[in-house]
Protein backbone atom coordinates (compact mmCIF):
# COMPACT_ATOMS: atom_id res chain seq x y z
CA UNK A 1 0.00 0.00 0.00
CA UNK A 2 1.56 3.17 -0.70
CA UNK A 3 2.35 5.74 1.99
CA UNK A 4 1.90 9.52 2.09
CA UNK A 5 4.65 11.26 1.26
CA UNK A 6 5.85 13.53 4.52
CA UNK A 7 9.80 15.47 4.38
CA UNK A 8 11.55 16.43 7.18
CA UNK A 9 14.59 18.60 6.08
CA UNK A 10 17.34 20.13 7.89
CA UNK A 11 19.03 23.47 6.76
CA UNK A 12 20.78 25.92 8.89
CA UNK A 13 20.42 28.58 6.31
CA UNK A 14 17.64 31.12 6.57
CA UNK A 15 17.25 31.63 2.66
CA UNK A 16 17.76 28.15 1.84
CA UNK A 17 14.90 26.98 4.17
CA UNK A 18 12.56 29.53 2.71
CA UNK A 19 13.15 28.16 -1.21
CA UNK A 20 12.61 24.72 0.48
CA UNK A 21 9.59 25.36 2.09
CA UNK A 22 8.29 27.89 -1.20
CA UNK A 23 9.16 24.19 -3.34
CA UNK A 24 7.47 21.85 -1.42
CA UNK A 25 4.34 24.14 -1.13
CA UNK A 26 4.51 24.85 -4.90
CA UNK A 27 4.04 20.41 -5.01
CA UNK A 28 2.07 20.36 -2.69
CA UNK A 29 4.27 18.48 -0.63
CA UNK A 30 3.68 17.99 2.75
CA UNK A 31 6.94 18.82 4.47
CA UNK A 32 8.93 20.65 7.44
CA UNK A 33 11.69 22.59 7.14
CA UNK A 34 14.25 23.14 10.18
CA UNK A 35 17.20 24.94 10.89
CA UNK A 36 19.19 22.80 13.39
CA UNK A 37 19.74 19.12 14.59
CA UNK A 38 17.47 19.40 17.72
CA UNK A 39 14.58 21.02 16.07
CA UNK A 40 14.95 17.97 13.44
CA UNK A 41 15.06 15.39 16.47
CA UNK A 42 12.14 17.29 18.16
CA UNK A 43 10.03 16.84 15.44
CA UNK A 44 10.57 13.73 14.12
CA UNK A 45 10.03 12.42 17.44
CA UNK A 46 6.57 14.20 17.33
CA UNK A 47 5.63 13.10 13.95
CA UNK A 48 7.36 10.51 11.48
CA UNK A 49 8.77 11.56 8.41
CA UNK A 50 8.80 9.01 5.08
CA UNK A 51 12.21 11.48 3.54
CA UNK A 52 14.62 13.00 5.48
CA UNK A 53 17.03 15.43 3.71
CA UNK A 54 20.23 16.74 5.50
CA UNK A 55 23.35 19.33 5.38
CA UNK A 56 26.03 18.28 6.58
CA UNK A 57 27.19 21.76 8.38
CA UNK A 58 24.95 22.46 10.83
CA UNK A 59 24.96 24.64 14.13
CA UNK A 60 24.99 21.88 15.97
CA UNK A 61 26.30 18.68 15.00
CA UNK A 62 27.27 16.44 12.02
CA UNK A 63 25.04 16.14 9.24
CA UNK A 64 26.81 13.16 8.23
CA UNK A 65 26.20 11.49 11.67
CA UNK A 66 22.66 12.06 11.41
CA UNK A 67 22.80 10.60 7.70
CA UNK A 68 24.38 7.13 9.47
CA UNK A 69 21.83 7.20 12.49
CA UNK A 70 18.28 7.62 10.36
CA UNK A 71 19.63 4.92 7.95
CA UNK A 72 20.44 2.74 10.52
CA UNK A 73 17.15 3.11 11.58
CA UNK A 74 15.81 2.08 8.71
CA UNK A 75 12.50 2.62 6.69
CA UNK A 76 13.23 6.76 5.61
CA UNK A 77 14.50 7.96 2.49
CA UNK A 78 17.49 10.22 3.32
CA UNK A 79 19.02 12.42 0.94
CA UNK A 80 21.68 15.29 1.53
CA UNK A 81 21.50 18.75 0.45
CA UNK A 82 24.57 20.54 0.80
CA UNK A 83 27.47 23.16 -0.10
CA UNK A 84 30.08 20.70 0.09
CA UNK A 85 30.64 19.41 -3.40
CA UNK A 86 34.06 18.01 -2.57
CA UNK A 87 34.83 14.16 -3.91
CA UNK A 88 35.68 13.02 -0.53
CA UNK A 89 32.19 14.62 0.76
CA UNK A 90 30.01 13.16 -1.77
CA UNK A 91 31.89 9.80 -1.01
CA UNK A 92 31.23 9.45 2.20
CA UNK A 93 27.94 10.90 2.15
CA UNK A 94 26.61 7.80 0.02
CA UNK A 95 29.11 5.51 1.99
CA UNK A 96 26.98 6.41 4.89
CA UNK A 97 23.92 5.08 3.48
CA UNK A 98 22.13 8.40 1.59
CA UNK A 99 19.93 7.80 -1.33
CA UNK A 100 21.18 10.63 -3.22
CA UNK A 101 23.85 13.59 -2.26
CA UNK A 102 22.96 17.19 -4.00
CA UNK A 103 25.14 20.07 -4.21
CA UNK A 104 23.69 23.48 -3.82
CA UNK A 105 22.90 25.63 -6.00
CA UNK A 106 19.80 22.90 -7.32
CA UNK A 107 17.50 23.54 -9.22
CA UNK A 108 13.85 23.14 -8.17
CA UNK A 109 13.17 20.16 -11.02
CA UNK A 110 16.42 18.39 -9.98
CA UNK A 111 15.45 18.38 -6.13
CA UNK A 112 12.39 17.12 -7.10
CA UNK A 113 13.12 14.37 -9.39
CA UNK A 114 16.25 13.47 -6.93
CA UNK A 115 12.49 13.22 -4.06
CA UNK A 116 10.60 11.22 -6.55
CA UNK A 117 13.59 8.53 -7.12
CA UNK A 118 13.61 7.95 -3.53
CA UNK A 119 9.63 7.88 -3.59
CA UNK A 120 9.38 5.25 -5.81
CA UNK A 121 11.67 3.24 -4.11
CA UNK A 122 9.74 3.37 -0.66
CA UNK A 123 6.54 3.30 -2.44
CA UNK A 124 5.43 6.76 -1.51
CA UNK A 125 4.36 9.12 -3.42
CA UNK A 126 4.13 9.19 -7.16
CA UNK A 127 7.12 8.20 -9.73
CA UNK A 128 8.86 9.47 -12.93
CA UNK A 129 10.01 8.24 -16.01
CA UNK A 130 13.58 7.27 -15.60
CA UNK A 131 16.14 7.03 -18.10
CA UNK A 132 17.43 4.01 -16.86
CA UNK A 133 14.39 1.93 -17.84
CA UNK A 134 13.67 -1.23 -19.82
CA UNK A 135 10.97 -1.87 -21.94
CA UNK A 136 11.31 -5.22 -20.04
CA UNK A 137 10.35 -4.70 -16.11
CA UNK A 138 10.85 -7.88 -14.94
CA UNK A 139 14.73 -9.07 -14.83
CA UNK A 140 16.93 -11.60 -13.35
CA UNK A 141 20.62 -11.99 -13.27
CA UNK A 142 22.41 -14.62 -10.97
CA UNK A 143 19.34 -15.62 -9.10
CA UNK A 144 18.20 -12.47 -8.16
CA UNK A 145 14.71 -11.03 -9.13
CA UNK A 146 14.64 -7.46 -10.39
CA UNK A 147 11.30 -5.27 -10.63
CA UNK A 148 12.33 -1.94 -12.97
CA UNK A 149 9.25 -0.72 -11.89
CA UNK A 150 9.07 -1.70 -8.28
CA UNK A 151 12.81 -0.61 -7.71
CA UNK A 152 12.56 -3.95 -5.95
CA UNK A 153 15.83 -6.76 -5.82
CA UNK A 154 14.70 -10.19 -4.26
CA UNK A 155 17.68 -12.45 -3.43
CA UNK A 156 17.22 -16.19 -4.42
CA UNK A 157 16.07 -17.01 -1.41
CA UNK A 158 13.28 -14.65 -1.90
CA UNK A 159 14.22 -12.03 0.46
CA UNK A 160 13.96 -8.37 -0.43
CA UNK A 161 17.80 -6.61 -0.60
CA UNK A 162 18.01 -3.71 0.98
CA UNK A 163 19.50 -1.23 -1.31
CA UNK A 164 19.40 2.70 -1.65
CA UNK A 165 18.16 4.72 -4.65
CA UNK A 166 21.36 5.42 -5.66
CA UNK A 167 22.35 1.86 -5.63
CA UNK A 168 19.65 0.64 -7.71
CA UNK A 169 19.97 3.14 -9.75
CA UNK A 170 23.10 2.37 -11.12
CA UNK A 171 22.24 -1.60 -11.15
CA UNK A 172 19.55 -0.54 -13.58
CA UNK A 173 22.35 1.04 -15.71
CA UNK A 174 24.32 -2.23 -15.60
CA UNK A 175 21.07 -4.33 -16.26
CA UNK A 176 20.56 -1.85 -19.12
CA UNK A 177 24.29 -2.66 -20.58
CA UNK A 178 24.11 -6.59 -19.92
CA UNK A 179 26.91 -7.83 -21.57
CA UNK A 180 28.47 -4.79 -22.44
CA UNK A 181 31.30 -2.65 -20.23
CA UNK A 182 30.20 1.14 -19.75
CA UNK A 183 32.06 3.55 -18.00
CA UNK A 184 32.06 5.35 -15.04
CA UNK A 185 31.62 8.72 -16.57
CA UNK A 186 28.38 7.25 -18.73
CA UNK A 187 26.83 5.41 -14.97
CA UNK A 188 26.77 9.01 -13.89
CA UNK A 189 25.43 10.50 -17.15
CA UNK A 190 22.53 8.27 -17.08
CA UNK A 191 21.29 8.50 -13.66
CA UNK A 192 22.40 11.48 -12.38
CA UNK A 193 22.18 13.69 -16.05
CA UNK A 194 25.09 15.74 -17.48
CA UNK A 195 24.65 17.99 -15.46
CA UNK A 196 25.38 16.52 -12.08
CA UNK A 197 28.46 17.52 -11.00
CA UNK A 198 30.24 14.49 -8.62
CA UNK A 199 33.26 12.76 -9.28
CA UNK A 200 32.74 9.24 -10.79
CA UNK A 201 34.99 7.40 -7.80
CA UNK A 202 31.24 7.92 -6.21
CA UNK A 203 29.82 5.01 -8.84
CA UNK A 204 33.12 2.98 -7.49
CA UNK A 205 31.40 3.38 -3.71
CA UNK A 206 28.60 2.13 -4.78
CA UNK A 207 29.95 -0.67 -6.53
CA UNK A 208 31.05 -2.14 -4.06
CA UNK A 209 28.13 -2.08 -2.03
CA UNK A 210 25.95 -3.56 -4.51
CA UNK A 211 28.43 -6.49 -4.59
CA UNK A 212 28.58 -7.18 -0.98
CA UNK A 213 24.50 -6.75 -0.71
CA UNK A 214 24.40 -9.10 -3.73
CA UNK A 215 26.45 -11.76 -3.41
CA UNK A 216 26.91 -14.61 -6.24
CA UNK A 217 28.14 -18.46 -6.22
CA UNK A 218 31.98 -18.58 -5.21
CA UNK A 219 32.42 -19.68 -8.70
CA UNK A 220 31.65 -16.53 -10.70
CA UNK A 221 33.34 -14.17 -8.28
CA UNK A 222 31.14 -10.78 -7.77
CA UNK A 223 28.28 -10.01 -9.37
CA UNK A 224 29.64 -7.06 -11.44
CA UNK A 225 33.25 -7.06 -13.12
CA UNK A 226 36.29 -4.45 -13.38
CA UNK A 227 37.39 -3.65 -16.42
CA UNK A 228 40.43 -1.86 -15.63
CA UNK A 229 40.86 1.53 -18.25
CA UNK A 230 36.96 1.20 -19.62
CA UNK A 231 34.18 0.68 -16.31
CA UNK A 232 32.48 -2.03 -15.31
CA UNK A 233 30.08 -4.83 -16.52
CA UNK A 234 27.42 -7.58 -14.89
CA UNK A 235 29.47 -10.58 -14.33
CA UNK A 236 28.02 -12.97 -17.55
CA UNK A 237 26.30 -16.18 -16.10
CA UNK A 238 26.88 -19.34 -16.58
CA UNK A 239 25.16 -22.12 -19.00
CA UNK A 240 24.63 -25.48 -17.19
Amino acid sequence: MTREMRILAVEDDDGVRSILTRIFESAEISARVVGSISEFRTFLAQEDASICIVDIGLPDGDGLSLVSELRSAGGRGVLILTGRGSELDQVLGLEMGADDYIVKPFRQRELLARIKAVARRLDIGAGIPSDTASTQSQLSMHGYSVDLNARTVCTPDGEEANLTTAEFDVLAVLLAHRGEPISRDDILAKIKGKSWHASSRGIDGLVSRLRKKLPVKQHVGDLIKTLHGVGYMLTPERSN
